[in-house]
């Protein structure tokens, strides 16, 4: 409903599926190549598009009964719906790639551990990428749907092994850009780990410094915790 029911609100159904209606548009200068409607956390349709199409001219608008989630009986209950767009092509030049490296766990680790021999700054292929395209993407706040009126019943969390099986899968990842096709090369951004202090060399970026009274280290060297120049 065009009232009743949009984004956010809560409406009750008259049985035991629903209508939704959604409208797709961007600027022109944006492709969308896919759409989801969630119903509890799961997919529940997918429509593909073709990314060529200026939506900015041709806007998407579209009607799809949907019904609502059900129990382990096969009764319907309360449902919330969400729908998602995305597109495959990267944003560039309007949207640049972002080249901000991201600070990891492991650096920090790393900068007080590391001269006693016990630091890392490996996470494997866990390590995200630091340099990465931005592409079309957008999300719906949710339409919450209840069988009667009154509160709506939360549905709970998506079981992981659910979440993980093929059908549940927008496959986003699947196509997006590896980064040799982007239009421009990029470097990775290099972070000076050394800092110009006033009247001395550079020293590392974590040293004390001589105009902050309150620096850690120096509370410590006033109580006798550190000797020599390190906390002066």
């Amino acid at each position: 409903d065009p009232v009743k029911g949009t984004m956010g609100k809560t409406l009750v159904a008259a049985g035991s599926s629903v209508k939704l209606t959604y409208t797709l548009t961007a600027a022109s200068w944006v492709g969308v190549k896919r759409v989801v409607i969630y119903r509890n956390g799961v997919i529940a349709k997918i429509f593909d598009l073709d990314e060529s199409r200026d939506l900015s001219k041709f806007p998407v608008r579209d009607t799809v009964e949907l019904p609502l989630a059900v129990d382990g009986q096969g009764m319907p209950i309360d449902s919330w719906f969400v729908v998602e767009a995305f597109g495959s092509r990267s944003l560039f030049p309007t949207v640049r790639p972002q080249e901000i490296r991201p600070v990891l766990l492991t650096d920090a680790v790393a900068s007080l551990a590391g001269p006693l021999g016990i630091g890392s700054n490996e996470f494997g292929a866990l390590k995200p990428t630091e340099v990465f395209a931005v592409y079309p993407y957008a999300l719906t706040n949710p339409v919450w749907v209840t069988k009667a009126a009154g509160v709506f019943h939360a549905p709970g969390l998506v079981p992981v092994d659910v979440q993980n099986r093929p059908e549940n899968d927008p496959q986003f990842h699947q196509m997006s850009e590896p980064p040799t096709q982007m239009p421009v090369p990029m470097r990775k951004l290099t972070l000076s780990t050394e800092r110009n202090e006033p009247g001395r060399r550079r020293v590392p970026l974590f040293y004390p410094r001589r105009d902050n009274p309150f620096d850690f280290r120096k509370v410590l060297n006033r109580l006798g915790h550190l000797h020599g120049g390190h906390g002066e």
